[in-house]
This record gives C-alpha cells, sequence and structure tokens, in this order.
C-alpha cells in the first residue's frame, strides 16, 4: 500500500516539512533510523524545489508522522562549503546507519554511516532552538574561517508522531560530518573540557590509562576515549607524549582555538568537548579503505583527513557545542561544586577540583587555557 505525502514551503517558519504516513517506531528499532533516512533523502532530492510530492510505501501504516527540514537553503550552502552536494547525501543516506554507543555524559542517540563518514545525532529541544538562533552567524563564521574546529553541520530535521494526539513523540536530529573519518583510524582519541571531577574513564571501562597505552604499544586498536585525569596518569607513569608539534604549527592551532572559543562565549555556549585523536603510523596496521568523498578546506585536515606531524596523524575538533547556559545549567553547576567541596570537607577526596559546567566566559577561558598549556609543555 502507498502512501502520498506533500511537502510544503512554510513562510512563517522558513522551514520545508513532510508529512506522510507509517509505524510510530522506537528509535532503538532498525525502522525508525530507515525512516528518518529517507525523510532526510526527500528534502536533497530535488534541490531547489520548495513544493514537492513525495510517495512513500510502509506496510502496516498505523499512525501520522510529521517530517520538518529546517533552514534548507542555508545548509545548503553549508553542504556547498564542504564540496558535498545532493548526490553525495542522497548515497550516504541510502548506506545503513548504526546506532554507535555514546561515551559521553548526555542522553543524545548517535547514528553512524557505514561509510563513517557521516553522523546522525539527536537533540534536546533547547539544542534545535540554539541552533537556529545561531545558524546565520555560524554559516557566516564556517564561510570565513575554513580551518575552524567547529562542527560541519549539513541539515537539521524533527520527525514527529501521532502530531495531533496527546500520546505525540517528537525527536530532533542533526547531521555532520565525522572529525575522525580517515584512512588512519585513530587509536587513541581524548575528549577536553578543562576540569577534573569525575573527568576519568577509568571507573567506566576498568582500564587504567596505563593499561590502555599498552595494549596500544602493543598494535591493539582500542575504543576508549580517555579524560584529563587519564591523561594526567600518562604524564606520571608512561613514557607518552600528548602533543609534540613544532610552535609555527602550534600557534595556528591555538589561534584558530581562541576564535572559535570567542564565538561560543558570545552565544553563551558551554560544556562543548575539544576532542584530539591520534593514529600512530609505526604502531600496528590501522590503516582502513574508506569511500571517496569531499575534502575538508581546514589546513589541520589536509594529510588524510587529519595533520601529520613526525610520525602520527592528529585530529581536532569542537564537539557538542550547542547547549546554553540556561537555569538547568546553572542547577548542574551548583550542585557539582557541592558535591566537590562536601568531598574536601567529608574525606579529602575531590575538593578543589574543577567541575566541567561553568558559565561560558569562564568555561571557554579555561578550556583553551588547559589545550594551551597541553601544547606548549614542550616548547
Amino acid at each position: 500500500m502507498s502512501k502520498v505525502s506533500t511537502c510544503y514551503y512554510d513562510n512563517q517558519y522558513n522551514h520545508q516539512r513532510i508529512k506522510h504516513e507509517l509505524n510510530r517506531i522506537d528509535p532503538n528499532h532498525p525502522k525508525f533510523i530507515q525512516t528518518l533516512q529517507k525523510c532526510i533523502q526527500c528534502t536533497v532530492s530535488e534541490p531547489g524545489i520548495q513544493t514537492q510530492s513525495y510517495e512513500f510505501s510502509f506496510p502496516n501504516e498505523i499512525g501520522i508522522v510529521n517530517f520538518t527540514a529546517y533552514q534548507i537553503q542555508q545548509f545548503n550552502k553549508l553542504k556547498q562549503l564542504q564540496s558535498i552536494n545532493h548526490k553525495q547525501i542522497q548515497s550516504i543516506m541510502s548506506q545503513e546507519f548504526h546506532k554507535i554507543r555514546n561515551q559521553g555524559n548526555s542522553e543524545s542517540m548517535f547514528y553512524q554511516s557505514k561509510c563513517k563518514f557521516m553522523y546522525i545525532k539527536s537533540l534536546k529541544q533547547n539544542e534545535l532552538q540554539n541552533m537556529l538562533t545561531f545558524l546565520t552567524e555560524y554559516m557566516i563564521y564556517m564561510q570565513q574561517h575554513p580551518n575552524t574546529f567547529l562542527p560541519r553541520y549539513l541539515g537539521m530535521y524533527t520527525i514527529k508522531y501521532n502530531p495531533n494526539l496527546e500520546t505525540q513523540t517528537k525527536y530532533h536530529f542533526i547531521i555532520m560530518t565525522n572529525w575522525f573519518y580517515s584512512i588512519h583510524q585513530p587509536i587513541l582519541k581524548f575528549d577536553l573540557k578543562g576540569s577534573q571531577l569525575n573527568r576519568s574513564r577509568i571507573h567506566q571501562d576498568h582500564y587504567t590509562a596505563i593499561e590502555i597505552w599498552k595494549r596500544v604499544c602493543e598494535g591493539d586498536m582500542v575504543d576508549i576515549v580517555l579524560k584529563e585525569n587519564d591523561l594526567m596518569e600518562l604524564d606520571l607513569n608512561s613514557d607518552f607524549i600528548f602533543l609534540d608539534f613544532n610552535i609555527q604549527t602550534t600557534l595556528r592551532i591555538l589561534n584558530q582555538l581562541k576564535s572559535d572559543i570567542n564565538l561560543l562565549q558570545l552565544y553563551r555556549f558551554m560544556d562543548y568537548s575539544f576532542v584530539i585523536g591520534i593514529h600512530f603510523i609505526n604502531q600496528g596496521d590501522h590503516r582502513v579503505t574508506i569511500d571517496s568523498s569531499p575534502k575538508d578546506r581546514s589546513e589541520f585536515k589536509k594529510d588524510e583527513g587529519g595533520l601529520r606531524n613526525k610520525d602520527r596523524v592528529y585530529f581536532f575538533g569542537l564537539v557538542d557545542i550547542l547547549q546554553e547556559y540556561g537555569v538547568v545549567k546553572k542547577v548542574e553547576r551548583g550542585l557539582k561544586r557541592t558535591r566537590s567541596f562536601m568531598g574536601e570537607v567529608l574525606n579529602g577526596t575531590d575538593g578543589g577540583l574543577e567541575v566541567s559546567v561553568e558559565e561560558p566566559v569562564r568555561y571557554g577561558s579555561r578550556l583553551f587555557h588547559y589545550v594551551k598549556n597541553r601544547f606548549c609543555s614542550h616548547i
């Protein structure tokens, strides 16, 4: 049975909406992401046309779904900046997407394309609104700063089940490129916020940072993201050298990071991370075959998607940038600071440690100075 859905342009909200009928599917069900992929394909199948009918065939349809694609023209310009055309989006969206493990503390859902070039990530309502507010400035900034570490966003969507019923369910998603997409797969990954409280993976993955480093030295491919306290353990107990760039490259990286953080501070964003991936060229064969893909304009991705330095390839990027410092984050900050203080008073642990949640200006400055100290420690 075939259901016809109509796509129309809404001048008030400046976005394109697709309506059709299909099953109400749980986000963990494979059919859910397949449905989302088909809807995204619809929005790029006829670029430039604002009103278009689409026809879908789904067995056992029992509910109504509204699909919204936001600010299509602006996201099309962002795709062009990354040399990504509509046919490439169509091709990627026809691939199988896998739900992947979220190694952070957020509740976001992540789906990765089979070719590993693209992610689909769920957003909270406030993150969607923040992106809509940020989008015009973001697009201008991306045009003017080809070397930026900001995420490469390519589209944003809402899928809503049974929109006219009290039981309606809606999900927001954004698609972006993968910072670590390369034939050189990162063997070590670091997620840095510049804080210390609960900033360790050893309690969650049951491996110490030293054990992970030993596995890397033996040629193992580890899929664990390390944080500040893990890095401190490596500094104290191993021969691991984190960053070893010359002063010219160091200054270019730090200047770009400072510029990016200044923009995020202006929009009162916080709780983002600076991620670093490292591929060790002479430690095991971790090269992979990847599909041909658009080349990023950034000078920091010129060496097969990363930045070559001696016997390593580095990958840098900012992630999770759309969290605004609102009431919820203020309460979270207060609770974490209280916990840090009480740890010192009661048993001498965690006392005085920097918490991850901070007001935007202090948050950005703290992260920048942490990364700067890491880069400059050998100079």
